[in-house]
């Protein structure tokens, strides 16, 4: 771990996902939506997590640590979705190795409780709002849970860390949507 460094990155997992990075040196915080593109597999539109652009992202800012939550199969996944995640998840994984930081896993059950979340995903936007207040205007959309996660996330593993965060401001480059692109298999 690098002590110079700072930036404590959030990642809800998945193409879907979001990426929250909050530095605890000066409390600002910057929000991605997770970078991606389409693709079309046999005549079906798939979302996949663009490598590339999370690369860049990742390796962008001086990081002290990733947090993920640690994600498991569940009962009614089928096996594409299964794969697809643990592809996702693997990505994740040799980001933080390309970056060379400390990469965290937190059991949901362990950060949600802390956090006082449940798995209501239009809850999880509304205490991420209340814990971040900064972060509201980012958590407009039903969809927007997955920034949420990300945020409270980063948030979660500052406090683990004994930092205690001051006023949280958004940093002006604010969500960098991102662009998606099609290919064809």
């Amino acid at each position: 771990m690098k002590s110079s460094n700072t930036i404590i990155l959030g990642i809800d997992p998945g193409a879907s996902g979001a990426l929250a990075f909050l530095d605890i040196r000066d409390w600002s915080l910057a929000v991605y939506d997770m970078p991606h593109y389409t693709e079309l597999v046999r005549g079906k539109k798939r979302k996949r997590v663009d490598v590339a652009a999370l690369s860049a992202l990742v390796l962008s800012r001086p990081l002290l640590l990733i947090s993920t939550e640690k994600v498991h199969a569940m009962p009614n996944m089928d096996v594409k979705s299964i794969f697809s995640f643990g592809r996702f998840y693997g990505q994740i994984e040799m980001a933080a190795a390309m970056a060379e930081v400390e990469f965290t896993e937190t059991d949901p059950s362990v950060w949600k409780r802390q956090m006082q979340v449940n798995s209501d995903k239009d809850y999880s936007r509304t205490r991420c709002g209340q814990l971040v207040p900064a972060a509201q205007p980012l958590l407009t959309r039903k969809t927007d849970h997955d920034r949420a996660e990300a945020i409270m996330l980063a948030f979660y593993r500052a406090l683990t860390l004994g930092h205690m965060p001051g006023k949280i401001t958004l940093k002006p480059e604010g969500i960098a949507l991102p662009k998606t692109r099609a290919r064809s298999k």
